[in-house]
């Protein structure tokens, strides 16, 4: 018997190392009723593979009773003359050492950290090499930005590009095929109209397709007061650190998430932040904010058309170009 403990968040990186390395792959979920006495009956049919095809997988092994961990753990000693591999998938391994588990290999597969801009765009990057295609940094950010931070879904839809198109994938492709998810999608949308990025334009009409009218305007309003707050309340020149962004999260009273994004506080590891404050001036938001009510009430009168609306109000404050 060969025993390894794959360890860490990354679903993804998890599942492609087990089909790169085993035939057979047999799951025990957490959530199985008779997981133990399967676990028991699966491990007594290995001398039936090779023992390098099949793997045992006992998956989210953390949510699993110490009751029942107890007895896997006696079940594995029991069986360990079998030919078979027994695969632990666990987030943070203290669990298992608790119960004395033997490993003979361990593997760690963790995911970027949120704020590690680059590592997930290099990832992105590797996966779709892997899939045979490629993607350059630009294509990826996309792809981030419209997806957000799920390797899942990542995957999946770079998975989805490999089988519709070939060699490089690039971003007018991702406008063409790749959705626009929520909640992240309009996350993602108002951080570009706060960088006052050129995209705006051309994934407007899928955020409105996608997105009730009213939550789209409910968010770039709220966007627009939290950076007019911080615009007046932030010092001219003065320089961004950790101990400013703490100070006036209290003031504000406003997450240190939002006020490190819009002061472009650049976390360990993440890639150059922009500075949102830089790039507007008080009376803009002012008449942003304004606008903004004029153009809700012209909708719901039915005097304006959400798309022609919303794209006249990017012209004006967002992307002038």
């Amino acid at each position: 018997m060969k025993i390894l403990m794959l360890v860490g968040d990354d679903t993804v990186r998890k599942k492609l190392y087990l089909l790169k390395n085993f035939g057979v792959i047999v799951p025990i979920w957490y959530d199985e009723k008779d997981r133990i006495s399967r676990a028991r009956e699966l491990m007594g049919t290995g001398a039936m593979f090779n023992e390098a095809e099949k793997a045992i997988v006992f998956r989210e092994l953390d949510k699993w009773s110490k009751k029942d961990l107890k007895k896997l753990r006696q079940i594995v000693e029991e069986m360990k003359s079998e030919k078979l591999n027994i695969v632990l998938d666990v987030q943070d391994e203290k669990r298992l050492k608790e119960h004395g588990f033997p490993v003979d290999e361990k593997h760690e597969f963790r995911l970027p950290k949120p704020w590690e801009d680059e590592k997930w765009i290099r990832e992105t990057q590797e996966l779709a090499e892997e899939l045979g295609i490629h993607v350059n940094t630009e294509t990826a950010r996309v792809l981030l930005n419209r997806l957000g931070q799920s390797k899942e879904l990542i995957y999946a839809e770079l998975y989805k590009l490999s089988v519709e198109k070939t060699g490089e994938i690039r971003e007018e492709d991702i406008f063409e095929f790749t959705p626009i998810l929520k909640p992240e999608g309009l996350e993602n949308f108002l951080e570009m109209v706060g960088r006052r990025s050129r995209q705006v334009v051309e994934v407007l009409k899928e955020i409105l397709a996608s997105v009730e009218v009213s939550l789209v305007i409910s968010g770039l309003y709220s966007m627009f007061r939290d950076l007019l707050i911080l615009k007046l309340h932030f010092p001219q020149g003065e320089k961004v650190n950790w101990k400013v962004v703490k100070k006036l999260s209290t003031d504000l009273k406003m997450s240190t998430g939002k006020v490190a994004k819009f002061l472009g506080f650049k976390f360990k590891g993440s890639s150059s932040a922009v500075n949102i404050l830089d790039l507007w001036e008080i009376k803009e938001i002012e008449r942003a904010l304004v606008e903004l009510q004029k153009l809700e009430q012209g909708i719901k009168d039915g005097l304006l058309e959400p798309c022609v609306a919303f794209h006249i109000f990017m012209r004006e404050f967002v992307y002038k170009g």
